[in-house]
């Protein structure tokens, strides 16, 4: 007997949703990846980072579309 159920990132806690943001936005400021198109850094620091309401919109919308292939 299978079982297949679809999860949509929307079902998921908002605490776990914006706990997984987070842990994107860490990972990509801590590797390089919030740069300008002159390789300048977006943000002056992880704090303003996670605080940017449209980076946490985009972020949101980068894994709401991979998801669940982003976990």
């Amino acid at each position: 007997m299978q079982f297949s159920f679809n999860l949509e990132w929307n079902e998921l806690p908002e605490d776990f949703r914006e706990s997984k943001i987070d842990e994107m936005i860490e990972y990509n400021f801590t590797n390089g990846n919030l740069l300008d198109d002159d390789g300048c850094p977006l943000y002056p620091d992880l704090d303003s980072a996670l605080e940017s309401i449209d980076l946490r919109r985009s972020t949101e919308s980068f894994i709401e579309v991979h998801f669940p292939m982003y976990f």
